[in-house]
């Protein structure tokens, strides 16, 4: 089994074709931007109100127009977060 990473931007007709099995990984809105807001102060030393200003100005309106839409492709979507039983994915991955 061979896994490939696909950027959401580069998400053509061919990739659709080519690939066998798409898998969509979705987090949480809130749990993003947590994860910016930490990495950004934290490793980048920005200030809160940059990061926030950017993230609402820029990557969330990116990701509403560029990333969600390619879940619709996607033959399996795992939500971060949530308890999924293990041998529950494998199944449903080595099915392919």
């Amino acid at each position: 089994m061979k896994f490939y990473f696909v950027h959401p931007m580069n998400f053509s007709f061919v990739y659709k074709k080519i690939l066998d099995m798409k898998i969509f990984v979705d987090t949480d809105a809130d749990i993003r931007l947590a994860r910016r807001l930490i990495r950004d102060i934290n490793e980048r030393g920005r200030a809160l109100e940059g990061v926030i200003q950017q993230y609402t100005r820029f990557v969330k309106p990116s990701y509403d127009h560029y990333i969600a839409p390619t879940m619709t492709h996607a033959d399996l979507i795992v939500p971060r977060g949530k308890e999924i039983d293990r041998n529950r994915k494998y199944s449903l991955i080595g099915g392919f």
